[in-house]
């Protein structure tokens, strides 16, 4: 995977910290386990539950399918003693990750063709992503080439946790916010699909 965009891709903690469980699901949370790799907590894996259909967490109107489309998981709360932490006084901890699909019209997205090669030049602007590009609220600038161009290659992606801010729609208090982008290659639809990710309705 490689980072397409005009900027260099920057390895910070907030990356680090998408990695690591994405590299710790894969040892742990399959049918033969990798005994060495998932030793880091007490128990391996934590009790959670998954909601369909959540409360976007955004602003009205920033999710891509509505006020009840996101994708939730949450533990509720957990005794600290799963992590291995032991108090004299009972500890608990709640993990809750929502996700989902944004906007992707104006005026957080402006695209422009260049001249007659289907590429595309895209800029989003959901804030200054990584505090560096100080204007206003650009967050990325990307070509995108025309799918029908490039059938092969590799899948591309950007994680983008800010230094600054986002623009206030995207921002959730008392929360941590990670905007990922993803390019697919290699899609090729022969019937339309609603998929809110890679969707083909052309």
């Amino acid at each position: 995977m490689g980072n397409t965009s005009i900027f260099p891709q920057i390895y910070d903690h907030y990356t680090e910290m998408t990695f690591r469980p994405v590299a710790y699901a894969g040892n742990c949370y399959k049918d033969d386990p990798r005994p060495e790799k998932c030793s880091l907590f007490h128990v391996p894996k934590l009790p959670f539950r998954k909601v369909h259909n959540a409360t976007c967490p955004f602003s009205e109107g920033m999710c891509l399918q509505g006020q009840t489309s996101a994708y939730e998981l949450t533990t509720g709360f957990l005794d600290a003693k799963l992590l291995g932490i032991n108090e004299k006084y009972k500890c608990q901890f709640w993990i809750r990750k929502v996700c989902s699909p944004l906007r992707t019209n104006e005026p957080y997205i402006l695209s422009k063709p260049i001249g007659n090669t289907g590429d595309r030049h895209v800029e989003y602007y959901y804030g200054d992503g990584w505090g560096t590009v100080h204007k206003g609220n650009l967050t990325l600038i990307q070509v995108v080439s025309d799918p029908a161009a490039y059938l092969k290659g590799q899948p591309h992606y950007s994680i983008i946790k800010p230094t600054r801010e986002w623009r206030p729609e995207v921002r959730v208090k008392d929360s941590k916010v990670t905007l990922y982008f993803i390019q697919p290659i290699n899609l090729v639809y022969t019937a339309p699909s609603p998929d809110p990710i890679f969707p083909a309705t052309v």
